[in-house]
């Protein structure tokens, strides 16, 4: 923690009276990790309707990946080339989830195509249900 507080610019001085304040204060301790370790302080002051209009960007670009190809293709290749580039985006998130928690990358990735492939099945079998 020092050596971060005086690459900010802290003396040695100002350094000590930061670090016995975190000593005496336990709940400060967290705080001060979210905000400069973890670099979250710096977005505790943004806006929630910025994070929800972003939100709702990356879910209309979501939605539109495995529509796209039905708008540009011929149907026969539509389905093809939606299939697989919702599988290889899939496969990426499942990665990432793995990469960022620290965990079996083949296992988050074989997760997140399984929970993708049993929600498909689910809207097929709704799909005859309903059209029955």
């Amino acid at each position: 923690m020092g050596e971060q507080l005086r690459r900010a610019g802290l003396s040695d001085a100002e350094i000590a009276v930061v670090t016995g304040a975190l000593a005496r204060n336990p709940g400060a301790v967290a705080r001060y990790a979210a905000a400069f370790e973890l670099g979250r302080g710096q977005h505790a002051e943004e806006s929630p309707l910025v994070h929800a209009a972003w939100m709702f960007v990356a879910d209309i670009c979501a939605a539109a990946i495995p529509v796209l190809p039905f708008a540009l293709l011929d149907i026969g290749d539509a389905r093809f080339v939606s299939l697989a580039v919702t599988t290889l985006l899939l496969l990426a998130l499942g990665i990432g989830r793995g990469l960022i928690g620290h965990q079996s990358v083949l296992a988050t990735a074989a997760q997140t195509l399984a929970i993708a492939g049993a929600a498909a099945l689910a809207g097929i079998a709704i799909g005859k249900l309903v059209t029955r």
